[in-house]
């Protein structure tokens, strides 16, 4: 359960779906605006990386896990946007 902030619509709540099998990482985000498979998932060393393609826009989402919460940076195209958490 994830937050992002700093968009034009204010806070945006959404959901990450991470599995995790071998050594690779798939997924989905769930939000309000809609559902988008996951680009890429990397996670190493507690830090997540994330790249979603929605055909619309592209996203990044960067992040540190850190006492069982992420948080970190979000950018939309390559403009950097705002600031995101979340928990499990």
């Amino acid at each position: 359960t994830c937050v992002a902030h700093g968009g034009e619509n204010g806070d945006i709540p959404f959901t990450l779906y991470i599995e995790h099998s071998s050594k690779s990482y798939t997924g989905t985000v769930s939000a309000e605006q809609g559902d988008a498979d996951l680009t890429t998932v990397t996670f190493k060393d507690n830090h997540l990386k994330i790249t979603i393609d929605t055909g619309d826009s592209n996203y990044l989402l960067t992040g540190t896990l850190a006492d069982g919460k992420l948080s970190g940076e979000w950018s939309r195209d390559g403009e950097k946007k705002g600031a995101w958490e979340g928990k499990k």
